[in-house]
């Protein structure tokens, strides 16, 4: 039976399973999520789209105001 350590990829010098994730958008792409993707040994993108939004609901701020 194949795993999912069978088929590593190389970029730059680095070793990663085939465990990719990103691109879900604003508040789903979170840390949390990119970080657990990591330990794992994949691959995830932190969502930026729609940053001052966020901000403004979660912290308070005023960019979209």
């Amino acid at each position: 039976m194949q795993c999912l350590d069978d088929f590593r990829l190389s970029f730059k010098g680095r070793e990663f399973l085939p465990l990719m994730v990103g691109g879900m958008g604003t508040n789903i792409s979170t840390a949390n999520l990119v970080l657990a993707i990591e330990k794992l040994g994949g691959m995830a993108h932190l969502s930026d789209a729609m940053l001052p939004d966020v901000a403004d609901r979660e912290i308070g701020t005023h960019f979209t105001k």
